[in-house]
C-alpha cells in the first residue's frame, strides 16, 4: 500500500498535468474561435458580449414615457397619466364630489 506522501506526490503530478492539458486545449480553443470570428466578421455586439450591446440594454430606472389621460380645467398645464397616487388638484377636486371621469382628455 502507498504512503499517504507518494499519493500526494502522485496528485501533485497529475494536477500538473491537468492543467497544463487545460492550457494547451484553451489555446487551441482561442485560436478556433479567432478562426470563426474572423470567417463570418462576428463583433462583440454578435457574440453578446458587451460593448454596444451593453449600452442599449435598458436599466429599470428607464421607462418610456406615458400619455396624459387627465387635465386641470382651471390650470392645463396639470396633467396626469392616470398611473401612481393622483395629484393634489384631482384628489381635491373628487373630495369636492366631482367624478374623475369629467377631467379626461
Amino acid at each position: 500500500m502507498k504512503t499517504i506522501e507518494q499519493l500526494k506526490a502522485e496528485r501533485d503530478v497529475l494536477s500538473a498535468q491537468i492543467d497544463q492539458a487545460i492550457q494547451s486545449q484553451r489555446t487551441e480553443a482561442i485560436q478556433n474561435a479567432k478562426k470563426i470570428i474572423a470567417n463570418f466578421g462576428l463583433t462583440a455586439r454578435d457574440l453578446g458580449l458587451g460593448g454596444a450591446a451593453a449600452t442599449t440594454k435598458k436599466s429599470g430606472d428607464a421607462r418610456a414615457a406615458v400619455a396624459p389621460k387627465y387635465r386641470d380645467p382651471q390650470n392645463p398645464s396639470n396633467t396626469w397619466t392616470g398611473r401612481g397616487k393622483p395629484p393634489r388638484w384631482l384628489a381635491s377636486a373628487m373630495a369636492a364630489g366631482k367624478s374623475k371621469d369629467a377631467f379626461l382628455i
